[in-house]
């Protein structure tokens, strides 16, 4: 279920949550963040794929293989992951989890 970020956004500035480390798992940072009465879990692609094509001439003729390359993603920049950063700052990664379906509601917060 896709949530709107602009209301993600405004409740980030707004009650200034941060966003808590949770673990990495297959080249993808995953945080925690608190907004929208539940505690929602995110990834950040730290490493991007291609494929490249690799032709090895031999004395019969050439070999060809498909390899997968993994390098860090570009998407990236100059950040630094810290374990608890503010959620305002990580909106970007949110919002691109958001639409690719992966912000994920962990559980409801009670509240008190």
């Amino acid at each position: 279920m896709k949530i709107d970020i602009n209301k993600i956004g405004k409740e980030l500035n707004k009650t200034k949550a941060d966003a808590t480390f949770s673990h990495y798992q297959k080249g993808n940072l995953y945080y925690d963040v608190e907004v929208n009465g539940g505690l929602y879990r995110f990834p950040i692609s730290v490493v991007d794929y291609t494929e490249e094509r690799m032709i090895v001439p031999t004395i019969v003729g050439p070999i060809v293989n498909d390899i997968e390359i993994m390098k860090l993603s570009a998407d990236l920049g100059d950040t630094n992951f810290e374990s608890v950063i503010p959620g305002r700052l990580l909106i970007r990664y949110i919002d691109k989890a958001n639409i690719y379906g992966d912000f994920v509601l962990v559980r409801e917060l009670v509240k008190e």
